[in-house]
């Protein structure tokens, strides 16, 4: 049996909303609102389904389960302890910012995200995972050994760097804007460009 009093309680002692919740008869948080933390803690300790917005960042969060699985605007997780995007949402209808973990791919990722995804700051060895429906923009960090080709789905691909590190080659990022959003379609094309100008590394799915 549901205690609607408890989760209510729980939802208000770790999180702010902008607007009224509704808890589900399964226990589950939806709301118009946005939602945003002001406690940590290492698991999300109740259960969302929707929400118009979502801020985790520096939760301190090691897994996304229970987080909402339609998210209307944004989806922030980043700077927590995450290995893996799963258990997070299905659906974004804005930015998944999801820099500064500790991922190695993106599995788990939603299946539809409309703005853009961004994921600096992670030791990615692959793009497994990346959203294949909508997605409008990818913002990663460069690596020379990273498999690039899955990133033609994004319809804008942009390099950013640490202020430490080199810049991101400017043929590099020439070559993937002009595949940028083709997909599959564009797989052989890209990879040929990359491999002609040094990038064989990069030129992998």
């Amino acid at each position: 049996m549901v205690d609607y009093d408890r989760i209510k309680a729980v939802f208000h002692q770790y999180f702010d909303c902008d607007d009224v919740i509704i808890i589900h008869k399964d226990g589950e948080i939806s709301t118009k609102g946005y939602v945003s933390h002001k406690k940590k803690a290492t698991q999300l300790p109740v259960n969302f389904h929707e929400v118009d917005g979502f801020d985790v960042g520096g939760m301190g969060l090691t897994s996304l389960a229970g987080s909402p699985k339609f998210v209307y605007t944004e989806f922030l997780c980043i700077e927590n302890q995450l290995k893996t995007l799963e258990g997070g949402p299905v659906s974004v209808g804005g930015a998944y910012l999801c820099g500064f973990n500790n991922l190695t791919s993106l599995k788990g990722a939603p299946k539809k995200v409309l703005g853009h995804m961004s994921c600096p700051r992670n030791p990615l060895v692959s793009l497994e995972g990346i959203p294949e429906e909508g997605l409008g923009g990818l913002v990663l960090e460069y690596n020379r050994t990273l498999p690039l080709l899955r990133a033609l789905v994004a319809k804008q691909i942009q390099f950013v760097h640490h202020k430490d590190d080199p810049e991101p080659p400017q043929k590099l990022q020439e070559i993937m804007s002009k595949y940028a959003g083709q997909g599959k379609r564009a797989m052989f094309d890209c990879q040929k460009e990359l491999e002609d100008a040094g990038f064989s590394e990069n030129a992998r799915w």
